[in-house]
């Protein structure tokens, strides 16, 4: 039976979403967690300014005088870059998005380097500050493009308007339905349970390789595993059995930091 249209968009769509989310998962699985969760705080956080700048470029389709004062001390070296582009670059590539790539160029070079940057920002525009920042880029260069403003929010004052929005508004129903499961703990709550179960899954993946090795575990991982999961080894537990799934931490009693 012959596709519709929009069932071949759809099935598109989750495909790339898959691929987008394996190399995500593939890439994050190569280095240290506490890595990935700093880029991709740090990622949030440039995006925010990038939104900001973005709302007030589109409306103005040009870098007005203020705007360049703040530019210069942000992002050093941008402007002097913009001088030397030909028309045909100019042309080619909106200012909005050169500087969206100035960014990434410059401030996560490293990290593109490292590869840890596709996965930090896969995982950045899911946060609910991101798209609680895009949602606010939408409505004020919608607003704004009807009406300038007789001043632009400051980049703190913009800020506060962005935490004001629902950051749901972009989502799917069920996305949305997702989301407010968390909003039934408090953040900070949820950060360290999110923290703590990176740890625990570091933790079992580290494990695993030892304990499926067929022979006596090494030394390391017996102290490390008594002394984070207490009786877990005394589980009578066939760590030696061939199988797919790593050791089943959600079970563990974890305890101590995992520093």
């Amino acid at each position: 039976m012959k596709k519709s249209k929009r069932e071949f968009v759809r099935d598109s769509t989750a495909r790339l979403q898959r691929a987008a989310r394996q190399r995500a998962d593939e890439e994050a699985r190569r280095i240290p967690w506490q890595r990935l969760y700093e880029v991709r705080n740090q990622y949030i956080d440039w995006q925010e300014f990038n939104l900001w700048a973005r709302s007030i470029l589109e409306v103005e389709e040009r870098i007005v005088d203020w705007l360049a004062e703040i530019l210069q001390n942000r992002c050093p070296g941008f402007l002097e870059t913009e001088k030397t582009l030909t028309p045909k670059a100019v042309k080619t590539r909106p200012l909005v998005l050169r500087l969206e790539d100035w960014i990434e160029d410059y401030v996560f070079g490293l990290a593109k380097q490292e590869g840890s940057f596709f996965a930090s920002t896969y995982y950045a525009v899911r946060d609910p500050r991101y798209q609680r920042a895009e949602v606010c880029w939408a409505e004020c260069t919608e607003k704004w493009k009807k009406a300038k403003p007789a001043q632009y929010p400051s980049f703190e004052e913009w800020k506060g308007m962005a935490a004001q929005c629902d950051e749901t508004a972009h989502l799917t129903a069920r996305e949305r339905k997702a989301r407010a499961s968390a909003k039934l703990v408090h953040p900070d709550r949820l950060t360290e349970s999110a923290t703590r179960y990176m740890d625990c899954e570091a933790l079992a993946y580290w494990a695993r390789q030892a304990l499926e090795r067929g022979s006596e575990s090494p030394a390391e991982v017996v102290r490390e595993l008594e002394r984070r999961c207490p009786g877990y080894l005394d589980a009578g537990l066939d760590f030696h059995a061939e199988r797919a799934a790593p050791p089943d931490h959600r079970n563990l009693k974890i305890e101590g930091d995992f520093t």
